[in-house]
């Protein structure tokens, strides 16, 4: 895809219904996929990211494909993150895979 994206991306509460195609995407500064559904795979192999990257509470129908994609804190730090729970090949300990699929509470009351 080769898609440059500025100092601030952001689709939190998204929702893909087809392919979420990142493929060599670049994200400049925050990217936020905060709250995010994706139905299909999701691929972001030799994305690059800049700049904090957020998944929380993203749910993915499969693992997305993360392969040679590269996380740098902030443009001043080289070093690489990921967010806790996510495995970045050559980067650090890898992680198991686990999906991050959430149930949508019953309305009413919850302890």
């Amino acid at each position: 895809m080769n898609t440059k994206f500025g100092d601030y991306t952001t689709f939190n509460r998204a929702a893909f219904a087809q392919l979420a195609e990142f493929e060599a995407a670049s994200f400049t500064g925050y990217a936020g996929f905060r709250r995010t559904r994706f139905a299909l795979p999701a691929n972001f192999k030799r994305a690059e990211f800049c700049g904090d990257v957020l998944f929380d509470d993203a749910a993915f129908a499969q693992p997305p494909d993360l392969s040679q994609a590269k996380v740098r804190a902030d443009r001043e730090d080289p070093a690489c993150s990921w967010p806790p729970g996510w495995a970045a090949p050559g980067l650090g300990t890898p992680a198991p895979w686990a999906p991050l699929v959430q149930e949508t509470p019953a309305p009413g009351p919850h302890p």
